[in-house]
């Protein structure tokens, strides 16, 4: 067994694919498989389930997990080279949410990339659920999320974004300055899906005022919503930063203050408590900490 082997295993298991684990490592498909196949029948065991959709590792997989992510984390440490900060290298995994106005994130990483040019910064984009699954499983450094399991994440709060709802220039409500849950009542509504606390907190709005709201579709994928409300198929809840960026690039929707009191979604940079960050992770997080006390 050879430690690319620990590798490629590690990074199809991040990406839950072949074909992007292939891409993200800059090596053909036919090899990560053969890899993996040489993997499975030494260990004797298969590591992955292949369905229709992706890739699951299988329950010897996921204890496999952990042992091979340590071998690696030690494998980089051993042939890491003293060296400056700016001289460092390496990779640092990051998931970040689709739906999402981190303004001040995207800043951080470009001031990040300036002093650390040899630090390569991966975004992954899952919903918050499956990134704290990640998380946990130590496929990523950080997550971009609320963490609310408090037991088993660190969280550095750097953002809060309120949300408005985004609607066609068309649509009766255009003219509005200002919007509640009963005024929806009757208005098909594009909602986050399933992996956003905030799609259970705007359905528990909407029952506490007894009101059944008309959900079109639930989705994660912000050009969907922004196509659907400004063909006049539905309104959308989206955070204010992203609406104001939107109603830039889209002349025929309006963005409106939503809720009293507004819901807001608050961002933070996740760590998995009692994980062992690699260098470049634990540069990163250092940088992050030092960059936000001098906000």
């Amino acid at each position: 067994m050879e430690i690319r082997h620990l590798k490629y295993f590690i990074e199809i298991a991040r990406y839950r694919s072949f074909s992007h684990a292939a891409e993200a490592i800059h090596v053909s498909q036919p090899t990560l498989s053969r890899t993996v196949r040489e993997l499975e029948m030494e260990l004797g065991q298969e590591v992955f389930r292949r369905t229709n959709r992706e890739v699951e590792l299988t329950s010897f997989g996921e204890s496999f997990l952990p042992r091979a992510q340590s071998v690696v984390d030690a494998f980089i440490r051993l042939t890491l080279k003293e060296s400056r900060p700016e001289a460092m290298e390496g990779k640092v995994y990051i998931g970040i949410p689709p739906i999402t106005a981190a303004t001040s994130f995207g800043t951080v990483l470009g001031e990040f990339k300036k002093s650390h040019p040899l630090i390569q910064i991966v975004l992954i984009e899952q919903g918050p659920g499956p990134l704290a699954q990640m998380l946990k499983k130590g496929l990523l450094d950080f997550g971009v999320f609320k963490p609310m399991d408090r037991k088993n994440f660190n969280g550095i709060q750097f953002e809060q974004d309120v949300q408005q709802i985004l609607v066609s220039c068309q649509s009766p409500l255009g003219d509005r300055n200002w919007l509640d849950y009963s005024d929806l009542a009757e208005e098909p509504l594009i909602l986050y899906n399933q992996d956003y606390r905030l799609h259970d907190k705007i359905l528990a709005g909407f029952q506490a005022r007894g009101i059944q709201p008309r959900i079109l579709m639930e989705t994660s994928q912000t050009d969907l919503m922004t196509m659907l409300v400004e063909s006049g198929n539905g309104t959308a809840f989206l955070p204010k930063k992203l609406c104001s960026r939107i109603q830039r690039m889209n002349p025929g929707v309006k963005a409106i203050d939503f809720g009293n009191p507004p819901l807001t979604m608050n961002l933070s940079l996740v760590s998995r408590k009692g994980t062992v960050l690699s260098p470049a992770a634990e540069e990163f997080q250092k940088f992050f900490k030092a960059y936000h006390m001098m906000k």
